[in-house]
């Protein structure tokens, strides 16, 4: 796993993304993959993983990536609902 974040409560999954750019949910109370095939995080090829978030209503996870492109993923359907890219740089983990 390349980088992982938990999603808000009550949720027990994690979001755990791939160096192959699939993001996997990790059910934590059985310590299993909840997912059988990864999320695809971009379309085309926006870089490695960089960073991940939790969105606020529970059912998507926001993607940072080594190219500087924001993608938010639909955990209900497992679409990308929408990617942005940034003018310079990469996204760095927040604090």
């Amino acid at each position: 796993m390349q980088v992982v974040a938990p999603l808000l409560e009550p949720s027990p999954l994690l979001a755990a993304a791939t160096q192959d750019s699939l993001l996997h949910l990790v059910d934590c109370r059985v310590g299993a993959v909840a997912t059988a095939a990864g999320l695809k995080v971009s379309l085309g090829s926006a870089g490695l993983v960089r960073s991940l978030a939790a969105g606020r209503d529970g059912n998507s996870v926001v993607v940072g990536h080594t190219s500087g492109s924001l993608s938010v993923l639909d955990l209900r359907t497992g679409k990308l609902r929408n990617s942005w890219k940034v003018r310079r740089g990469f996204i760095s983990p927040g604090l």
